[in-house]
């Protein structure tokens, strides 16, 4: 059985982090942290074992380039995972693998995530 979050975004971009002081980096992962937990809990998210991911990314337009969207982004929502205790790591054991699709949707920037358990 399957379980869906949806975050809020846009999510930082990549480029947004690189090449910025390392306070810019902590400071965004807390705030990005801090948001997508609020999300989980709000979303009644339970444990999982080891997970097969889909990311639907949601963008409000074609601007931002698809590898800069979800750079980043992936690892702010994996990291709230673990925090959170949804998943007990984001290691080989725990992530089977994932597929990105990018779509455009004005009104509802954010990230669809989709978590299928799978056989360890």
């Amino acid at each position: 059985m399957g379980q869906r979050l949806f975050i809020p975004g846009p999510l930082p971009r990549l480029n947004q982090l690189i090449g910025r002081e390392r306070w810019y980096y902590t400071s965004a992962k807390k705030q990005w942290g801090e948001t997508i937990g609020w999300e989980i809990r709000k979303q009644h998210l339970r444990p999982m074992g080891r997970v097969f991911i889909q990311w639907i990314w949601q963008e409000k337009n074609r601007q931002r380039d698809p590898d800069n969207v979800c750079a980043i982004g992936r690892k702010f929502v994996l990291d709230a995972l673990v925090t959170m205790g949804i998943l007990s790591n984001d290691g080989w054991d725990q992530i089977a693998g994932w597929t990105d699709r990018w779509i455009v949707v004005p009104e509802s920037p954010g990230v669809t995530v989709l978590l299928e358990e799978q056989e360890p």
